[in-house]
């Protein structure tokens, strides 16, 4: 009976075009991304969209490294969206490109064998791109896929709604992938070691997100940036206290406030403001209406003069897992572009 279920599954997932024509194969992982082997089970949206269970503990270890990174349930549905569209959420032997198609030459360096490894790169390119969040699943992945159209994901995004809103919220979501021959007491370890960092990591209380009325912006520990990366912010700073370190610092800046800087560090003439190159100012300050605080989408943050600092050691370390980087010129200044 059991073979029989899987055969009808397979069947179904060819009919919907959301997996490849190929029968279902082991996972190149021992045991699949999912708790353990044989411990997820297929998957159904309706009769003609379906998950086996090796794509359904991909999605969950997806699902595993986006919350890891404190990133959104939406962030996890734009992986999963991505992955069923390149690879059917398989990771089995022959797929030499992994759960996202990742060729070696556009990500070096990335092992893409590795979901968790492939993962991680498709989250780091996500993060990357400007405003992903208030477009659709199908095109933020088809930014960072860069795919001709988002038509070709569209298939891919019931089933990511639908697995993610049947488990983003277990705290049973793996993190970790287990190769070839990693033994159960290994694995029983890691989730020991992982249990005990959560319940140290619960005693640190994470600050509000408050909302500023009638604009898109929101405060975080008084730390003023937009909706979209409010959550990432709140995370961060609670990642930092959790290694001890309390960040502060100012977000958003008022359009008055980038022309009055303007005039004190390029010049007070109306070329000097609104037309001099940002590079030609001293220090370096961006046009009125350019830059990333003035869109709510760069943080300064105190204590982080120089790249010597534990400040900036740390955000170096550990930024990019919020979707903020560097500006090279500038330590304290992170943003969602680097700019």
């Amino acid at each position: 009976m059991k073979k029989i279920v899987q055969l009808i599954t397979a069947a179904a997932l060819i009919a919907a075009s959301v997996v490849i024509a190929n029968p279902p194969q082991a996972s190149a992982h021992t045991p699949s991304c999912g708790d353990h082997r044989n411990t997820n089970q297929s998957f159904a949206l309706n009769r003609r969209q379906s998950l086996t269970g090796e794509q359904v503990g991909n999605a969950r270890l997806i699902m595993g490294i986006a919350k890891e990174r404190g990133l959104t349930k939406q962030a996890a549905q734009v992986a999963i969206t991505a992955s069923i569209q390149a690879s059917s959420l398989r990771n089995s032997p022959g797929n030499t490109n992994g759960l996202f198609q990742q060729s070696k030459r556009y990500y070096p360096g990335v092992d893409v064998s590795s979901p968790r490894s492939a993962t991680n790169a498709f989250f780091d390119r996500l993060t990357r791109v400007p405003r992903w969040q208030s477009r659709s699943l199908s095109q933020a992945a088809q930014s960072v896929q860069f795919a001709r159209s988002a038509n070709s994901f569209t298939k891919g995004e019931p089933l990511a709604k639908a697995i993610t809103d049947k488990w983003w919220n277990n705290s049973a979501n793996p993190t970790t992938c287990p190769t070839d021959g990693a033994s159960r007491s290994t694995q029983t370890q890691q989730t020991s070691t992982q249990s005990q960092k959560s319940t140290t990591q619960r005693q640190v209380t994470k600050p509000p997100i408050l909302k500023i009325r009638n604009t898109r912006r929101v405060s975080v520990n008084g730390i003023v940036v937009d909706r979209s990366i409010g959550t990432n912010l709140q995370n961060l700073l609670v990642a930092a206290k959790r290694d001890g370190l309390n960040l502060s610092g100012f977000g958003w800046r008022d359009p008055a406030r980038q022309i009055a800087l303007r005039k004190q560090n390029c010049g007070t003439s109306n070329y000097s403001i609104y037309r001099k190159s940002p590079s030609l100012c001293s220090p370096p300050t961006a046009r009125p209406g350019t830059s990333n605080h003035e869109k709510g989408l760069a943080v300064d943050f105190r204590n982080c003069s120089t790249r010597a600092t534990r400040c900036y050691k740390w955000l170096n370390r550990n930024a990019a897992k919020f979707g903020l980087r560097n500006l090279p010129s500038e330590p304290w200044h992170w943003s969602t572009n680097g700019r």
